[in-house]
């Protein structure tokens, strides 16, 4: 099968045979969508950084195959100045590098991503005035397919690889769980802990629930904003990492699409806990928890974190609940599984940035590795450094 590589600079510039692509499941994740790729570019990364679809065609017909967003820099703290291709995402989010496949073509997923990283080499598109120094790809879950996958394909084209420790992320698969089912999986002292502390709360006065999954209602939508923002300013958390203009903008943005999940609860009408979830294909994503501090001998938090968990699995079918990044000790009591995520750095031979990036960073690791008596070889391209 032969292939070829096209460049585009904005979703508005992919032909409309891309259509069926944008519309197949794997492109349709909340965390692979153009309103994310925007959010990040806007809020996240500055101007030295530039969005960049790359997309693998089939040679002849140019039906597209594989389409991946990445961002174009030279601008990445780890390899200051070096032309660089990197992932679109951001640490607190744990989807996968994207990489958006035709399903049909799925067997042919290595092959398309060899072609893409050679394309990297030596680039033929005036978007991306020199070859890549450097690619860096992040996140992959350690022992994945998918991270298995792109290593392959970036040695297959040339380049010298490094893998590093990028994250820890604690989760649980609940797939066909009911809630009943769920909480018959927690500790005894867990489901005594959560009811008495619901009774607890009821003891105070009137307990409200209320969950909202979209924009639709905007008096309730504008409603829940306001007390998402009252609860997180009296909250322990830095006021900027919960209610900071970009967090209540990509709420709205979550609402649209209607992947949002904004959990208040209110005590005689006060707002006194809220959280901020994403679902998207059946991952609940943890977003921003708080409560408000007023409150805390009374443990708002956990009350609300067992009536969101109750209707993402008993109303939404939510096959997995995710609790972001960090190994904080009370996600432990919520989920029961940790998974680890690496990063891979990819360094071209045939650039001069390239060879002294890729002897600082994989050189750098072997003499440690000398140093501590272990076996060392020279770089070659497609070998994986540790």
């Amino acid at each position: 099968m032969s292939y070829r590589v096209q460049v585009f600079l904005d979703y508005s510039e992919l032909p409309s045979r891309y259509e069926a692509l944008l519309g197949s499941s794997g492109a349709q994740f909340f965390f692979y969508r153009r309103e994310w790729f925007d959010f990040l570019l806007r809020h996240v990364y500055d101007n030295a950084h530039i969005l960049l679809l790359y997309a693998v065609e089939e040679a002849d017909s140019g039906e597209p195959l594989m389409l991946v967003p990445l961002r174009y820099t030279q601008a990445d703290s780890a390899v200051h100045r070096a032309h660089t291709v990197a992932a679109l995402g951001h640490l607190e989010n744990y989807a996968p590098s994207c990489f958006i496949v035709d399903p049909a073509r799925e067997s042919e997923r290595r092959e398309l991503m060899t072609c893409l990283f050679r394309y990297l080499r030596k680039p033929q598109h005036a978007s991306q005035p020199a070859k890549a120094d450097v690619v860096r790809l992040w996140p992959f879950e350690v022992d994945s397919a998918l991270g298995d996958d792109v290593a392959a394909a970036l040695g297959a084209a040339g380049f010298w690889i490094q893998r590093y420790a990028n994250s820890h992320n604690t989760y649980e698969d609940c797939s066909n769980l009911s809630f009943d089912d769920y909480m018959a999986k927690r500790s005894s002292n867990q489901r005594y802990n959560n009811r008495r502390k619901r009774r607890n709360l009821e003891k105070e006065g009137e307990l409200e629930f209320v969950m909202i999954t979209d924009d639709s209602d905007t008096e309730a939508f504008a409603q829940a904003i306001d007390d998402y923002i009252l609860v997180s300013v009296h909250s322990w958390k830095p006021v900027n990492t919960t209610v900071s203009s970009p967090m209540i903008e990509l709420i709205r943005i979550a609402a649209k699409q209607g992947s949002l999940r904004l959990a208040i609860m209110r005590l005689d009408g006060n707002p006194i806990a809220a959280q901020f979830w994403i679902l998207s294909e059946g991952i609940a994503s943890m977003m921003r928890p708080n409560y408000h501090g007023a409150y805390a001998r009374l443990s708002p938090g956990v009350v609300l974190t067992s009536f969101v968990i109750e209707y993402l699995l008993d109303t939404d079918g939510a096959d997995s609940l995710d609790f972001g990044y960090g190994e904080d000790e009370y996600k432990g009591k919520w989920v029961d599984s940790a998974r680890s995520y690496e990063g891979l750095m990819a360094f071209n031979p045939a650039t001069p940035r390239g060879v002294l990036y890729g002897a600082l960073h994989i050189g750098g690791q072997k003499i440690k590795r000398r140093l501590n008596g272990k076996p060392v070889g020279d770089p070659q391209p497609g070998a994986v450094a540790r």
